[in-house]
């Protein structure tokens, strides 16, 4: 799980960068992921306890899968802020589970 967030952290802003985004907007995308694994953690023991564990992780590794490949499919800004909050807060999610 570490090393694909891992990669994917490598290479988002590298195919946002291609795209021709500025800076600026790189940065906001990595702003909101800072601020979804901030929410992540607040979030995630409210989950567990009312679903349990099993159930959690793997609705939240479904929807890291989907945000990911979401990303190669939607190239806009918004959208991938959108889709790089969501796999925070999957990543976030699921390595709070795991512990």
């Amino acid at each position: 799980m570490m090393v694909g967030t891992g990669l994917g952290n490598v290479l988002v802003p590298l195919r946002a960068s291609v795209e021709g985004w500025s800076s600026t907007t790189i940065a906001w995308i990595g702003t909101v992921y800072a601020v979804a694994f901030t929410a992540g953690c607040l979030l995630t023991p409210l989950f567990v306890k009312r679903v349990g564990h099993i159930r959690v992780f793997a609705i939240l590794q479904a929807l890291l899968a989907a945000s990911i490949l979401l990303l190669a499919l939607v190239p806009h800004p918004l959208a991938w802020a959108a889709f790089r909050a969501v796999g925070e807060l999957s990543v976030v999610r699921g390595y709070m589970v795991v512990e």
